[in-house]
């Protein structure tokens, strides 16, 4: 996007932010969309000024413009504006700069534009008033500041107003002051008012004050010490006269005492913002009187060159824009050579590969940096993590050794409890048990034995009488019985046997796992005497990992300090890139500005305006412009190549071109009023040089044959006004309007073959003037007009000299020869139907007859002799035939000649004293003198002796035709 594209769409938004809306077209800030900048009249200005938040932050940052703007928004506002406006005056100039019709249009619209914005130019104020020593100054009110803003500083004054104090002062402009307030109405106590005690001074005004008085109140103010306010008395008119009081107020009673309160300083203008009028006025000047930018005068055409569609369809496709397009055809010549720029060009593209190297390092040591404290910070940040986990760590050990601690203290309660049991043995209720069942044991034994006795007893019969005993079965039941009661009361023994000795066995077994858990308690107990130990000792390398992390912790706060603290730091490489970034775009800018001069350069010395040179693409954003200046130096070696390729030598010619012959009488006009304009047409080239085509002119050099005094300059200023080529090498091949270049004029010192410049050199850096323009050319030559450094009159001849370089075609100049040739020579016919002019001036042609003329009695004759000298070289040898031929005589202003007649040749020819154009009187028509003899000698008489101070010159004007044979291709 280009620069003023961008300016476009900066206006469009600024214009949405400012253009007025409904009801509001009628308020002041109607223009503003930002509401903060709204309603910033004189009491909104006091209140920021003497706002105490605010001071005290530019009191802070006092180098912070924003600081300083804040306290006054107009400052925004004006800067808005301002920037608003150079949007407008460079979009302007650059339109201006292309010098076309179309784009002057268009400049003089946002030249307007910019002038309906600034509105009326600012009054001129003046210079503040300088003031003695003895007032005051900002010392002597900078113990006042301490307290208050050092931005705002009032005085305060009282000044007598009214119908009755007119004739003393004058009229006062209430406009400019801060805050005006009526004071007093005083009309009905006017006297009393004079003697109202002034609120700065404490000292009484004085009934009677002359004008110088009047006028000093101010400084009188500023110049008193401040003293606490005595006060005013208000009347019952105060409310009702400060309601009445404005800026555009003005009196109505004979006497009122007006407060004003001002700035103590005068605030300086602002010199760039008076600078818009002064340029919108030169821009607007110059497009109304015909003027470039640069304020030289010029013609220009209706419309600007055409663009070839082709072309802009081949740039379209080469990604190149409409204005690349139009700056390549617009005539724009870079001042120096292609062989000088891309030289320049390819050293802009090294500096630009330097920044971009510079770019990347930076970025990379920046990214390096950046990373760097990244991980930093991430240290940091998981050190500060781990500092709570080795915290943890240590109160873990400490809980570990609590917990083996009172694990510890478990173990031995237990080994105790265990060792009181061993020590108890068994208690009383055991005791009792064991005995008990040992008892029951026994009892039952002695009942087993008891059965026994009872079941042999069952088995003896019963004794009595041998006759009397019993034996039979119940004997043996009973038996049977007792046995089984004996074998139970077995078992029941062994039970209780078993169970005693059950007891025995669980008290022993018991006694032992006591023991064995007494002695499994002093071995846990040994255990956890080392466990506690190793517990402690990873403790205290907790504490200790803890201490050495903190240590780390810190020192890594001390590497990142350093890597902030640093001069190589982040910020550095921020900056580094920032900046590089800022100033690789803007190398960037130069070095592609320089490649698209050299591309201009080459078009112009090739007259190429199709090929594809130089892309647009060099640059990509989002790759930061890396590689931009290896991409354009590549394309720069490629542009010189194509130019060594193509650095083909053309025809190189000089021809001097004599205004006498080509355009006699623009050398009569350059002699009469100083300036002269005049054609070289292709013909003068063609008569010469058939089929050659392509003519560019290389440089010129002007030769004014004149009589001046000693050292005086021949001052001439040589101007080239339009020029053309042929650019095809066809008869039907219309020609081609060559734009003009930026160095359109020269200024001779001699003219004796002056090229304008000091020193000739075709292989100079920069382009000779005229360099590149058609040489097919119009021109207009000035001299000093008013103040004459020699006699024009002693000019006798203007020669141009054009040193060119050409094309040679050989089939253009078959057609042209073949085409005078079947034609009979053109030109021929052309100059028999069409005749040439020539004037003769006897004073500068024929110096000495022309003195002996003027210093001659009646009765003398002298003699001229006309020579094919008078006439172009390519009509040597042609017979000429004059069609008419005129005599004039030149007079000094306001003088003339009358009752003169002129003999020439025998024949009689009475002047009639008629003044004509350039002061000639008495054109006579001689063309019967010529009618026979053309060539020869030609003999003047006068009847009367001629008055030198009344006569300046004999013009003789010659119109003929050429009735002889022309040589084929002379066109």
């Amino acid at each position: 996007m280009s620069a003023f594209l961008l300016s476009a769409i900066v206006l469009v938004r600024i214009k949405v932010r400012q253009t007025p809306r409904g009801q509001e077209c009628k308020q002041f800030d109607r223009v503003w969309r930002y509401i903060e900048f709204r309603n910033l009249n004189v009491e909104s200005l006091r209140k920021k000024l003497t706002d105490s938040d605010t001071i005290e932050a530019y009191r802070k940052d006092p180098f912070n413009p924003h600081a300083i703007a804040r306290l006054r928004l107009t400052a925004y506002q004006k800067t808005i504006v301002m920037k608003y406006i150079d949007n407008l005056l460079d979009w302007g100039d650059q339109l201006f700069s292309q010098d076309t019709m179309e784009s002057i249009n268009e400049a003089s619209l946002l030249y307007v534009l910019a002038s309906d914005i600034l509105g009326e130019r600012p009054a001129e104020l003046g210079e503040c008033s300088e003031m003695p020593e003895q007032f005051r100054n900002y010392n002597s009110i900078s113990e006042v500041l301490k307290e208050n803003s050092p931005f705002l500083m009032e005085m305060e004054h009282y000044t007598i107003v009214g119908h009755l104090f007119n004739y003393a002062s004058p009229a006062r402009n209430l406009q400019y002051t801060l805050d005006p307030v009526t004071a007093s109405h005083a009309t009905q106590n006017a006297y009393a008012s004079l003697n109202i005690a002034h609120s700065s001074t404490n000292q009484p005004m004085k009934t009677a004050r002359s004008a110088e008085t009047a006028k000093s109140t101010e400084r009188e103010a500023v110049s008193v010490k401040v003293v606490p306010d005595v006060g005013l008395s208000r009347n019952m008119y105060w409310n009702q006269a400060a309601a009445q009081m404005h800026p555009q107020y003005h009196p109505r009673g004979w006497l009122e005492v007006v407060k004003q309160i001002s700035p103590v300083f005068c605030i300086p203008e602002n010199k760039g913002l008076k600078q818009y009028w002064d340029r919108v006025e030169d821009r607007l000047y110059k497009i109304h009187n015909c003027m470039n930018i640069s304020g030289v005068r010029r013609e220009l055409a209706l419309f600007a060159p055409e663009i070839d569609p082709g072309l802009l369809v081949r740039a379209k496709t080469a990604g190149l824009s409409v204005e690349d397009v139009l700056n390549a055809i617009s005539g724009n010549l870079p001042p120096y050579r292609f062989s000088y720029i891309i030289e320049k060009a390819k050293a802009y593209a090294a500096t630009l590969q330097g920044f971009g190297s510079a770019l990347l390092s930076a970025l990379e040591k920046k990214d390096v940096e950046e990373l760097t404290l990244l991980r930093t910070v991430h240290e940091q940040n998981i050190m500060k993590l781990t500092t709570q986990v080795k915290q943890w760590e240590i109160d873990a050990a400490k809980e570990n050794i609590a917990g083996l601690e009172r694990r510890r203290d478990t173990v031995q309660h237990r080994r105790d409890y265990y060792q009181s049991l061993i020590d108890e043995g068994l208690i009383d209720w055991e005791y009792a048990q064991q005995i008990a069942l040992h008892s029951s044991s026994a009892f039952r034994g002695m009942a087993a034995v008891l059965n026994s006795y009872g079941a042999i007893a069952y088995l003896a019969p019963q004794l009595g009488s041998p006759f009397a005993m019993k034996y039979g079965g119940k004997n043996l039941g009973d038996s049977g019985s007792s046995w089984s009661e004996v074998f139970s009361a077995l078992a029941g023994v062994n039970d209780a046997v078993a169970s005693s000795s059950g007891l025995e066995a669980n008290n022993q077994r018991r006694e032992q796992g006591w023991k064995f858990q007494q002695e499994q308690a002093d071995h846990e107990l040994k255990e956890l005497e080392k466990q506690i130990k190793a517990a402690q000792i990873h403790k205290e390398l907790a504490e200790r990992s803890l201490q050495i992390h903190e240590k780390s912790l810190d020192q890594l706060n001390e590497v990142y300090e350093f890597y902030g603290d640093k001069f190589s730091n982040l910020g550095l490489y921020t900056w580094l890139s920032t900046t590089l970034q800022r100033l690789y775009r803007e190398a960037y800018n130069s070095a592609y500005s320089m490649a698209k001069l050299a591309e201009q350069a080459y078009r112009f010395e090739r007259s190429d305006d199709s090929s594809e040179l130089l892309g647009s693409g060099y640059w990509e954003a989002s790759r930061a412009g890396l590689l931009a200046g290896e991409r354009l130096t590549l394309d720069l070696q490629n542009l010189e190549r194509k130019y060594i390729e193509t650095n083909y030598r053309d025809l190189e010619i000089n021809q001097s071109f004599s205004l006498a012959q080509i355009a006699p009488a623009a050398l009569l006009t350059l002699r009469e009023t100083g300036s002269c304009e005049f054609d070289i047409g292709e013909i003068f080239f063609d008569l010469f040089y058939p089929g050659h085509y392509r003519r560019k002119i290389k440089a010129v050099r002007l030769t004014i044959p004149c009589v001046t005094g000693p050292y005086t300059n021949v001052s001439a200023t040589l101007t080239l006004t339009d020029s053309s080529i042929r650019v095809e090498p066809t008869v039907d091949d219309a020609l081609k309007p060559v734009p003009r270049t930026r160095t359109l004029s020269i200024a001779t010192s001699s003219a004796q073959n002056d090229a304008g410049i000091f020193e000739l050199n075709f292989r100079d850096e920069r382009y000779m003037p005229f360099e590149g323009a058609g040489a097919i050319s119009s021109w207009k030559l000035v001299l000093p007009s008013t103040f004459r450094q020699f006699d024009y009159d002693t000019i006798s001849d203007v020669i141009i000299h054009i040193s060119y370089t050409a094309e040679q075609d050989g089939t253009l100049r078959e057609t042209i020869e073949e085409f005078n040739a079947e034609t009979e020579g053109s030109l021929l016919k052309y100059l028999k139907s069409n005749p040439l002019h020539r004037i003769v001036s006897l004073r500068h042609d024929f110096p000495s007859e022309f003195s002996r003329m003027m210093n001659s009695s009646s009765t003398d004759s002298t003699s001229i002799v006309l020579s094919e000298n008078f006439f172009p070289f390519f009509l040597k040898g042609k017979s000429l035939q004059v069609q008419a031929a005129t005599l004039s005589l030149k007079t000094v202003e306001g003088q003339t000649v009358e009752g003169l007649s002129i003999m020439i040749d025998g024949k009689t020819f009475s002047c009639d004293g008629q003044v004509v154009d350039n002061n000639c009187s008495g054109v006579m028509d001689i063309t019967s003198v010529f009618s026979n003899n053309f060539f020869g000698e030609h003999i003047f008489s006068f009847d009367q002796t001629l008055n030198i101070e009344n006569l300046e010159d004999l013009l003789l004007t010659l119109s003929y035709t050429v009735t002889g044979q022309v040589l084929p291709g002379m066109e």
